[in-house]
């Protein structure tokens, strides 16, 4: 079960994080310049993953059923 997901947000909540998301500046990564992520960064996200979300994602983010769709090749 996902605790203190955002669907359990208000639509007040949601419309002022939309609002806050919306005045951050834009970042726009260029395919001529890959972004380049030291190995300590990539490391700690394994561990993070494998901590928080493999269980119900899945080892490699292909998802487990209906409750917890797959995060691999998902745009958001």
């Amino acid at each position: 079960m996902v605790f203190s997901s955002t669907q359990h947000l208000s639509d007040a909540d949601l419309r002022a994080m939309a609002t806050f998301l919306r005045t951050l500046p834009q970042h726009r990564a260029s395919v001529a310049e890959p972004v380049r992520v030291a190995s300590e960064v990539l490391e700690l996200g394994a561990k993070l993953y494998k901590a928080q979300w493999a269980q119900c994602h899945g080892e490699q983010g292909e998802g487990g059923g209906a409750a917890y769709p797959p995060l691999a090749g998902h745009r958001t």
